[in-house]
């Protein structure tokens, strides 16, 4: 009999610990979500996103953000996002040494290309982010955005305004 008691008074106590942890839970602003979408967690575990085009051009204004053209050299020398760097995806391994010790790692970065269905910027994005830069984003479809909206861009033949 006092087995059975003793069972019953731990297992309310149990019940109340688990559902006063709830609780507190579920009133602390970060709070553990117990039911989240598995789609969403993966996106905000990936350390890297998607930028919108207004919020590229708001960082652009500030001048503390980096613009990274994922293109071959020869797509980047007919016209870039003004001020980009060169830092084509298929030559990552060539060039991140050097641009790893010069850039510091908070350091904002946009990576983009140009095209509906290019994914050089997001894959450039997401290497960065795999070495060390937290504040990696990509632009897609990135050029064709940024002059669709009157942002300034250069070339190798000529800048424009």
């Amino acid at each position: 009999m006092r087995i059975k008691q003793t069972f019953i008074e731990t297992l309310a106590i149990v019940i109340v610990s688990i559902s006063l942890s709830l609780i507190v839970n579920g009133l602390r602003a970060e709070g553990i979500s117990l039911f989240s979408d598995e789609s969403e967690s993966v996106d905000e575990n990936a350390g890297f996103r998607e930028i919108s085009v207004e919020e590229a051009i708001q960082k652009f204004k500030t001048g503390e953000v980096l613009f990274a053209d994922a293109r071959p050299a020869n797509h980047y020398a007919a016209g870039r996002i003004k001020g980009a760097l060169n830092l084509p995806d298929s030559e990552f391994d060539e060039w991140i040494g050097d641009f790893f010790t010069e850039t510091e790692p908070e350091r904002e970065i946009i990576a983009y290309c140009d095209g509906e269905h290019c994914s050089l910027g997001r894959d450039l994005a997401e290497k960065l982010h795999l070495v060390g830069f937290e504040n990696a984003y990509y632009l897609k479809n990135g050029l064709t955005r940024w002059h669709e909206r009157s942002q300034p861009i250069e070339s190798d033949l000529e800048v424009q305004e």
